[in-house]
């Protein structure tokens, strides 16, 4: 069996463009990580906007990475990470034995800084089906754009059934597949949180805080800028292609600092 792919899918092509978009920004940032270790990286480019369930009908473009991840399991690789097109690893140099061990627990901490107590069982992803990036600031559940699949009979059967739970009124309205993990799948006596089969990991992809620039921080290995920040996507990931992370770029001779409506400038 192979090891490690990392699996993306967008209805954008992966080769860059001019100018480039954050699917393409993306992909060449997690290449640089999978070249780094040797994994696979494989982008999947989907031809509709859209994918089908058997009963259910047309689904959201999001639903359709859980028939990807099936795809990338029967394959044969032994681990398959999957990445929204808008989520890319920061640290290339920590291979996925390292994330896991050092983000496999989530932990609170006192605000004196101590009194860290860990979140749930301590080690419970060595023996999780899937492990899930964290999704706070948003929630204390597990976020879907980041997903950690560990290849096994049961962890298929889970996504199966993580694909057929009717999405209802979320089949195509945000945060769709999503709301089933964490709604309606993590609370099943058998395939739930509970169980060990699905755990959440201490791995915060969103930003946690806000940097000398004013632009949100993404301090763990994996940062997801998701929709809510598109303003940032391609800024951010052209300059960590360029590692030039936390450089303040020049503004273009003549350009001022845009003004809130109404505001008066000094």
């Amino acid at each position: 069996a192979r090891d490690v792919l990392l699996l993306m899918m967008d209805t954008r092509p992966a080769r860059l463009a001019s100018p480039p978009e954050h699917p393409q920004l993306a992909f060449e940032l997690n290449r640089r990580y999978a070249c780094a270790h040797g994994y696979d990286l494989l982008y999947l480019r989907m031809l509709n906007a859209t994918c089908v369930h058997e009963e259910y009908g047309e689904r959201h473009a999001s639903y359709c990475k859980l028939a990807a991840v099936a795809e990338a399991l029967s394959r044969g690789y032994s681990w398959v990470i999957w990445l929204d097109s808008d989520a890319f690893f920061r640290n290339v140099s920590m291979p996925l034995p390292l994330l896991l061990s050092q983000y496999g627990d989530r932990t609170t901490t006192g605000a004196n800084g101590s009194n860290v107590t860990v979140v749930g069982a301590p080690g419970a992803w060595r023996g999780a089906d899937v492990s899930f990036a964290w999704d706070r600031p948003y929630s204390y559940g597990p976020n879907a754009g980041v997903q950690i699949w560990r290849n096994s009979a049961s962890a298929r059967q889970l996504l199966a059934l993580w694909w057929h739970i009717p999405g209802r009124a979320r089949e195509r309205v945000h945060d769709y597949e999503q709301h089933a993990l964490q709604w309606r799948l993590l609370h099943l006596r058998t395939f739930g949180q509970l169980s060990g089969r699905i755990h959440t990991l201490g791995l915060m992809p969103f930003p946690s805080a806000i940097d000398a620039r004013g632009w949100p921080a993404f301090l763990h290995p994996v940062a997801h800028v998701d929709h809510g920040r598109h303003f940032y996507r391609s800024l951010l990931m052209s300059m960590a292609l360029l590692g030039e992370d936390d450089l303040v770029p020049a503004r273009p001779h003549g350009a001022h600092r845009a003004q809130p409506a109404g505001a008066a400038r000094l």
